[in-house]
């Protein structure tokens, strides 16, 4: 797979389609700090991006989150109802979507992916799915 470079247009095209929340990562920067200072920040964060990209590597300090308790239901004193929320540092999150974005192109354009694929694939669901009806499965319900 050959991986194309990330450009600032780009870099800025992600980061302002972010969803504006106040959460945040471990460096305490939320999404919408990240998209009032996207411009002024493209260029560094394609740096890296491409520097990344370039050595194979994702950057150890991007993988750092914090980790939160989240209460599902029931006794708020049993830990079995709780499970765990990962924040991840908003860098991450827009280095992730570039790769992504990538990689969904190389299999589209390889046509690697199975035409009954229907999950992880922009405008489709498994709500798209059909069944076919066999003469097993009708057999299946007389």
């Amino acid at each position: 797979m050959q991986i194309v470079p990330i450009t600032e247009g780009e870099m800025r095209s992600i980061t302002s389609s972010l969803k504006s929340k106040n959460s945040f990562g471990y460096y305490g920067i939320s999404t919408k700090i990240l998209k009032l200072c996207g411009n002024q920040i493209s260029k560094s964060l394609t740096f890296i991006g491409n520097k990344s990209i370039t050595m194979g590597v994702f950057p150890e300090r991007l993988k750092y989150a914090i980790v939160i308790p989240f209460h599902k239901k029931g006794d708020v004193s049993n830990k079995a109802n709780y499970r765990q929320i990962s924040l991840l540092p908003m860098f991450s999150k827009v280095f992730a979507k570039t790769m992504y974005c990538r990689f969904i192109h190389h299999l589209q354009a390889n046509s690697i992916l199975a035409t009954k694929q229907y999950g992880f694939r922009n405008g489709l669901s498994t709500e798209h799915k059909t069944f076919p009806l066999t003469d097993n499965i009708l057999m299946a319900w007389n």
